[in-house]
This record gives structure tokens, C-alpha cells and sequence, in this order.
């Protein structure tokens, strides 16, 4: 029975090994498979071309990308109406296929790509953040009513590897919504503005003295960011950084 126990296990190794050779690749995004392309992050080179970081001609304060080439830069809203944050983080514009990807993994149920999204905000925070290190991660939350609909808040999924890499805790409820507040999608700034107040809490036992940061999917007009913001200082917080994977342009 051992000797044939022995073969089994040789038998299943081999197997294994032969697996492993002619294992083929294939990219998450377009399915493009090889053996002999290298794969990125779960993208092939051609997906990887079109989800470029952005490095200059951008607001540190709040990530507008100029249309011209320019040195990073405050914009003029930056300038006369500072962000109630001490830091931003952004990969790159709300187009092409991040803004694809985005949509599939916060609408379609698309949460296998958040392998990719995660790698991307790893990156943008290694290129904007790095050496700013946290205390903690808050994702911006979602209200029960929505979560239950939709199923995920995809500002914590995004979240979960960042807080692996860096070795910090992610804390979902250091911050809550307390109303179900309509979409801020169609609204203009005002009514925007109107719509979150009020809508945030944080809890001072999880922030008091607490270097944060704050977590982000898309920052169309700031207004989320900073209803978040504001409670996290009325908590007490210590410091405040914002990371988000696109920037809606104006």
C-alpha cells in the first residue's frame, strides 16, 4: 500500500510539473493569451500601454490633469479654497480603460478585476504617498441600504491590498454613512453640497491622533472627499491623505 501511495504522489508531482510548463497565460482585460508575453499585473502589454500613472502637468491638491504640459502645480481652485487633506494620490484621468474597468468592477459586478485596480492604486500611492505611511486605511463608505444592493463597497476592495503591502489596518466602520443619500451623479456642486450634509461619522476611538488614509474609487468634484474629510477632523484626526484611482476632468 505504501509503494502505492509512493507512485501516486510521483505520479501526481509529475503531473503538476507538466501543468506548470504548458500553462498558458492570459491577460484580464482583452483575454489575449501566450506563453511567451509577459503579463503585468494580470494585463497584457497592449491593456498595460493604455493605463499610463500620471507623473506632471497635474494639481497635487486634487489631481487635475492639465491639458498642456506643465509642472505639477496647485490649480487655481487649490490655491484660494485649499482641500481640508494634507495629501492626494491619483493614477491617472477617468477615461479609456480605466474608466472601463472601473464601471465593470463597481456596476457589472466586476470584482475580478480588482486585481488589476489594486495594482494600479499601489502604484499611484508608491508614486504620490511614498514615504507617508498610515496608521490606518478608511475606505469612503457606502450606506447599508446600498451595500445590500450592490453587494461590496469597491472603496474597500480597492483598499484590501494596500493595507496587506503596507502592513496597516484597513477599519471600514472608522467611518460611516448615516443617510442613504441619492447618487451625487447629475447633481451640480450645490446640490451635491446639500446632498452630503450631515452624511458622514467618524468614530473618534478608531481616528483620535491617527495618521488616515482615505480611500477613493473616482474624484469627480471633490464634494465626497470632503464631507469625509471634515468629519475625520472633527474625530480628531492627526493627519489626512486621499488616494483615488481616476480623476473626472473637468
Amino acid at each position: 500500500m505504501k509503494a502505492l501511495l509512493r507512485k501516486v504522489k510521483a505520479a501526481g508531482v509529475r503531473t503538476a510539473g507538466l501543468w506548470r510548463s504548458h500553462r498558458v497565460s492570459r491577460c484580464l482585460v482583452c483575454g489575449q493569451a501566450g506563453r511567451s508575453i509577459r503579463f503585468e499585473n494580470g494585463c497584457c502589454p497592449d491593456c498595460n500601454s493604455q493605463l499610463q500613472l500620471v507623473r506632471r502637468a497635474y494639481c497635487p491638491g486634487c489631481g487635475l490633469m492639465y491639458a498642456l504640459e506643465a509642472p505639477v502645480s496647485l490649480c487655481l481652485e487649490c490655491r484660494f479654497l485649499p482641500k481640508p487633506w494634507d495629501g492626494f494620490g491619483v493614477f491617472g484621468p477617468y477615461e479609456g480603460l480605466l474608466r472601463e474597468l472601473l464601471l465593470k468592477f463597481k456596476f457589472q459586478e466586476g470584482l475580478g478585476y480588482g486585481r488589476i485596480l489594486q495594482s494600479l492604486l499601489f502604484r499611484a500611492y508608491a508614486e504620490h504617498l511614498h514615504p507617508f505611511l498610515p496608521d490606518c486605511i478608511l475606505p469612503v463608505p457606502l450606506h447599508p441600504v446600498r451595500i445590500a444592493f450592490r453587494g461590496y463597497n469597491q472603496s474597500l476592495e480597492l483598499g484590501r491590498r494596500l493595507a496587506r503591502d503596507l502592513q496597516v489596518r484597513i477599519r471600514p466602520k472608522g467611518l460611516v454613512r448615516l443617510h442613504n443619500t441619492p447618487p451625487q451623479a447629475g447633481l451640480n456642486r450645490k446640490e451635491r453640497l446639500a446632498n452630503l450634509k450631515g452624511a458622514f461619522l467618524a468614530d473618534p476611538d478608531v481616528v483620535q491622533g491617527q495618521k488616515i488614509l482615505l480611500i477613493d474609487d473616482i474624484y469627480t468634484t471633490g464634494t465626497t472627499l470632503t464631507a469625509c474629510a471634515k468629519a475625520l477632523k472633527r474625530a480628531k484626526c492627526k493627519e489626512i491623505r486621499v488616494l483615488v484611482l481616476a480623476r473626472a476632468q473637468a
